[in-house]
């Protein structure tokens, strides 16, 4: 069950929906060492030079596309998921900055789901062909 949060605080999530793996569970449970399952990243300069490139790809959707800056869902479901403002706006660009400096090839599977978790499925849908980010940021598919 999916307990929903009002707009303003769910706006300051980026929602993923995520599966447990039992094998994991297990492993950890049987061996104590919950961390070795847990990539660990190691991020150079090049995140500086990733989010300066990310922050200019956003910028330049949204003045592409103004109506997509702001888009509280009428539905007061939908309102307590991930929907696009100003701010989710900026987690798109940190998170395409992350995910370009953890890996230069970030899967297709996994740009969308932090882009949809921060401004919500359309938007990630209008963004991913707006910005061409998968041209961009070179991932390959999942």
């Amino acid at each position: 069950m999916v307990r929903l949060q009002d707009a303003p605080l769910a706006n300051r999530f980026i929602h993923l929906s995520l599966a447990p793996d039992p094998s994991v569970f297990v492993r950890g449970m049987v061996t104590g060492d919950w961390l070795s399952d847990i990539p660990v990243f190691r991020f150079s300069a090049s995140i500086t030079e990733a989010l300066e490139r990310a922050r200019g790809l956003v910028g330049s959707y949204i003045h592409t596309y103004p109506s997509a800056l702001y888009a509280l869902p009428t539905d007061p479901a939908q309102q307590g998921r991930a929907w696009a403002s100003p701010r989710t706006w900026q987690y798109v660009a940190r998170v395409l900055a992350i995910a370009q400096a953890a890996s230069p090839s970030p899967s297709d599977e996994a740009v969308f789901a932090l882009v949809a978790g921060a401004v919500g499925r359309e938007g990630c849908n209008r963004t991913i062909v707006g910005l061409k980010i998968t041209s961009v940021f070179t991932p390959h598919s999942a």
